[in-house]
Parts: C-alpha cells; sequence; structure tokens
C-alpha cells in the first residue's frame, strides 16, 4: 500500500510539473491530439483519436521543430 501511495505522489507531481511547465503561446491539455499543427504540417488532415496530455499550442500558433509555439508567418525564417 506504501508503494501505491508514493507512485501516486509521483505521478501527480509530473503532471503539476508538466501543466506548469508549458513555454510561451501555449497551455496544458489533459487530452491534446496527438497531430499538433506545426510548421511543417500547419493543417493535419489525418489524425487518431487519441488523447495525448502535453502541452498545446495557443489558437493561430504552431509548433517549430522544437516544440516552441510560434506565429506560421515565423516559420519561413527558420
Amino acid at each position: 500500500m506504501k508503494f501505491f501511495s508514493v507512485f501516486a505522489l509521483f505521478l501527480t507531481l509530473c503532471y503539476i510539473g508538466s501543466a506548469d511547465s508549458c513555454g510561451p503561446n501555449s497551455h496544458w491539455n489533459d487530452c491534446g491530439s496527438s497531430c499538433e499543427p506545426s510548421c511543417k504540417d500547419p493543417e493535419p488532415t489525418y489524425c487518431n483519436a487519441d488523447c495525448v496530455p502535453q502541452c498545446v499550442c495557443e489558437s493561430g500558433y504552431v509548433q517549430d521543430d522544437n516544440k516552441n509555439c510560434i506565429l506560421l508567418s515565423e516559420c519561413q525564417r527558420e
């Protein structure tokens, strides 16, 4: 039982740390898309329905190669 409690605490701390560590122009989503818009694919057309807990870009932003959320117009400068 003690192991379960320690494990649950560890998962909670990991979750909180992840939610607080989103970069600029992004926010935490418990059920994000497995295919976020990116510089390489700004409008993904095929995507499965998997929930991926992760930081996602704000509306109007896409992920660059380093998973930073930038404006699509900034992608050409990379």
